[in-house]
């Protein structure tokens, strides 16, 4: 994970020549002009369990394009601010493999390797990283490790095997990238990276859980129980599972009725000079594009909001919220009643839409309730 505002023209992974490990590099281009210049490898959070109060050896190959100091260590949240623990190396243009030993601190929530500078620099500089590892324990220092392949998963280090907590940390392994002047111009207004977003959002194994089986089912909760900017929650865990299977249910209404309307459809007779044939809904045959249309923008308002966590590469607690997904708040209530609506048969579908209405007017009145106590109270 590259970190830079603005952000760095070359590419991250740079083929070299010189490496050690592989064929390529990590690259960080630092520029006098650019603030928060760093790279960053996270561990993966199954790994953390077990290095929480243990000694980790942190190293890598390392150099540059002229004779520098920079840090090498990991930046760590213990649940609070960020922290870089680092040693400061001074580096050549040739490489050389350096490490050190930390202390994980038992209350640690995220680690990641690092190498950052303390200054930016007063010229142009590009730092090469090849091989970069965190392993469990106390490796011997200044000694470099026999990696097992150039993907750098594991090996022997002194006399001892070890397996490298780090993923492609000699970039070995290509990934797309938003060319520089399109993500500087994006980020200029959405401000957030979209070069940095992509590589979060395609780290699955990463941020995959979170985004989808923490943040997404959040908007729902978020959506119904928590008002007056998130100060005001209705108690207990049954209001949540109530109102996810709502969601769920009101999805899977538009998904039947999206269904049983193409089958209905595939029964006509072929309509007649464009209109639609004898028995069909007045206007259905135009009714489709407006549907796709608000279908889309709800999709994209509601990605928004639950995407806005990315990228993952801060350690402190991703933040996002429900009232993003308020521009697009009418598909959403046609969603949720038509789809709730669809459910029922056609007979009963007065009751449904009823008991629906029912519902909403005791959340109502709960919820003026709610936020009543919580600022006259």
């Amino acid at each position: 994970y590259r970190w830079a505002w603005p952000g760095q023209p070359a590419a991250t992974r740079a083929a070299r020549p010189d490496a050690p490990l592989g064929a390529h590099a990590v690259r960080l281009e630092l520029r006098p002009d650019a603030s928060a210049q760093q790279l960053s490898n996270p561990v993966l959070g199954r790994h953390l369990g077990v290095l929480r109060g243990r000694r980790v050896t942190v190293g890598a190959w390392l150099w540059a394009s002229r004779p520098e100091t920079v840090l090498q260590g990991v930046l760590v949240n213990t649940g609070g601010l960020d922290t870089i623990a680092a040693e400061p190396v001074a580096v050549n243009t040739t490489p050389r493999f350096v490490s050190w030993v930390y202390t994980v601190p038992e209350e640690a929530q995220r680690l990641q390797y690092v190498i950052a500078v303390a200054e930016p620099p007063t010229a142009p500089l590009e730092v090469y990283v090849d091989g970069a590892v965190i392993a469990r324990g106390r490796f011997a220092a200044g000694a470099a490790p026999a990696f097992d392949d150039a993907g750098g998963s594991g090996g022997a280090w002194g006399g001892r095997r070890f397996t490298n907590l780090l993923r492609n940390p000699s970039a070995e392994d290509p990934g797309p990238r938003v060319r520089p002047w399109l993500d500087a111009a994006i980020a200029r207004y959405a401000r957030r990276s979209p070069s940095a977003t992509l590589v979060s959002l395609l780290d699955v194994e990463r941020t995959g859980r979170q985004t989808f089986l923490q943040v997404a089912p959040s908007m729902a909760d978020m959506f119904f129980s928590r008002f007056g900017w998130g100060g005001s929650v209705l108690p207990g865990e049954g209001w949540l599972w109530l109102f996810r299977g709502l969601a769920l249910a009101a999805l899977a209404g538009c998904a039947r009725w999206l269904l049983t309307r193409r089958e209905a459809r595939a029964d006509r007779p072929a309509p007649a000079h464009g209109r639609e044939a004898p028995g069909g809904a007045p206007g259905a045959t135009h009714l489709m594009p407006a549907l796709a249309f608000l279908g889309l923008a709800a999709a994209l308002v509601w990605g928004n909001a639950v995407l806005r966590i990315h990228p993952l590469i801060d350690v402190t607690p991703a933040i996002t919220s429900a009232r993003y997904g308020f521009p697009a708040i009418i598909p959403t209530v046609l969603a949720l009643v038509a789809g709730w609506r669809a459910l029922w048969p056609a007979r009963l579908r007065v009751y449904g839409t009823a008991l629906l209405v029912a519902g909403m007017l005791a959340l109502e009145a709960l919820v003026v309730a709610q936020l009543w106590e919580l600022y006259y109270g």
